[in-house]
């Protein structure tokens, strides 16, 4: 989770290098966030909006969550924000957002009619009574004063952790402490967490794995057969060699695969990605160590229970051309070196493999033609091809190993190539049908944003 405030360049980022990506938060800054990126990134409204999932909320009304609440309330900032608070087994955090918390201020400002009565006391009413507090300080009026804070109770600044100020504004023996980034900030419950719903909410993100919890039967059978388990950092899972006895989800942490002696990294796994299930379906010793580079959390399926359960689902089928893929034309590795496929999840890599065919193609035969259909996407693993502008002065190009050519505004339109593509000596190529590059455009929309106006990348 992100919180979208004035500072909200990254939470447009993670829009577009991620899939399924829901924003939570109201019409009035939805709207604002879409006006703000339309204009920087010169992309329609009507574009952007539809690269997430937007998920509506009233102010003060709570919306649930996992068997929590979150309820949401506007702050007093310079454009619209709002504050948090999150509710969860009897426990409370509370989240200032971008706010100027002064009631001396606030109280001047009703007097000028600046702000109504309910507004008012609205802004007044921060749960100070919260577990765990998290306010912003900064320059007035349209930050809270750090002098507000210090005034504060002394149990009430105990759970407070100030952010959005320098730890040189925040005055010695103030007893005020400032939030570091990075740092993890939580508070203990005791009602036990959802922790299937949870992983019901990963799996169901995943386009590849959804065939398993298609129905209340496959949930039911889903949920049985999973656990979840935590490990240390430095846990390792398996090792090169060793038989697949289980396949992995990521439900918090960073796992890498890595070489046995832990100098090269050569692939990083975060929430929501699989892993593992590869060499459980093709019966293969694990070809790689897989480590907790932190604190972990996964939900671990035994081997017999997986088969199990993509029995009846073309799962199975895909990751079997996904492995042969691999063994065959080392589709994976050519993948990671570029810009593009790089920056996937790593379960959408899997799904960008299994979307993938391999192809020979000889010399002089032709893949597009300028002012015809562009049927497919192609990504090189071995060979040559041009793409040339005929009628154009615009120089043709030589594409080589590891170059995805794809014109990106012909499939999107399903209009006419803009440029020929041929062969100039035997390649080894994979092809990615249009359908299927257009169903990789919706999962991750920011291959989408980086490949419009483009015929080839690297």
């Amino acid at each position: 989770a992100e919180y979208m405030g004035d500072h909200d360049a990254g939470s447009f980022q993670k829009i577009l290098r991620s899939s399924n990506v829901r924003v939570i938060t109201t019409t009035t800054i939805m709207s604002s966030f879409v006006r703000k990126y339309s204009a920087i990134s010169g992309f329609e409204a009507g574009f952007i909006q539809r690269l997430f999932q937007f998920v509506p909320v009233k102010i003060g009304v709570p919306l649930a969550v996992h068997g929590g609440e979150i309820t949401f309330q506007y702050s007093l900032h310079t454009i619209p924000c709002v504050s948090i608070c999150a509710t969860y087994a009897g426990k409370r955090i509370a989240f200032s957002g971008d706010t100027c918390y002064d009631p001396v201020l606030l109280g001047e400002m009703s007097k000028r009619g600046s702000i109504g009565k309910g507004r008012l006391k609205q802004l007044l009413a921060f749960d100070w009574s919260s577990d765990l507090i998290i306010h912003e300080a900064g320059v007035p009026p349209i930050h809270t004063p750090i002098t507000t804070l210090q005034q504060l109770p002394e149990d009430v600044k105990s759970r407070l952790y100030v952010i959005h100020a320098a730890s040189s504004a925040i005055p010695p023996n103030s007893s005020l402490r400032r939030a570091v980034e990075g740092q993890t900030v939580s508070i203990e419950v005791e009602q036990a967490h959802d922790m299937k719903a949870e992983i019901i909410d990963l799996v169901s993100q995943i386009t590849l794995y959804r065939e398993l919890i298609r129905s209340k039967a496959s949930i039911r059978a889903f949920v049985q057969s999973v656990q979840a388990r935590a490990y240390k950092e430095g846990s390792v899972l398996f090792s090169v060699g060793d038989e697949p006895d289980a396949a992995y989800v990521v439900i918090s942490g960073i796992v890498r695969e890595q070489s046995a002696d832990g100098t090269s990294v050569t692939a990083q796994y975060t929430v929501g990605d699989f892993f593992g299930e590869l060499a459980v379906v093709v019966d293969q010793p694990r070809h790689a160590d897989f480590v907790c580079f932190t604190d972990c959390e996964l939900v671990v399926i035994e081997r017999t229970k997986f088969l199990s359960l993509i029995a009846d689902t073309s799962i199975g089928t895909t990751l079997r051309r996904v492995f042969s893929n691999i063994v065959d034309h080392h589709v994976r590795k050519l993948l990671r070196r570029h810009s593009l496929f790089a920056k996937l999840p790593s379960s959408l890599g899997v799904q960008v493999e299994a979307m993938m065919v391999q192809k020979t193609v000889m010399p002089g035969e032709r893949l597009w033609a300028r002012g015809r259909p562009v049927e497919a996407a192609y990504f090189i693993l071995t060979g040559a091809l041009e793409c040339s502008f005929p009628g154009s002065s615009r120089p043709a190009y030589i594409a080589r190993e590891a170059t995805l050519l794809c014109d990106t505004d012909a499939v999107i339109i399903a209009g006419p190539a803009t440029c020929t593509l041929v062969a100039v000596e035997e390649s080894s190529v994979m092809v990615l049908p249009s359908e299927s590059l257009l169903d990789l455009f919706a999962a991750v929309p920011g291959l989408l944003v980086l490949t419009v106006g483009t015929q080839y990348s690297q």
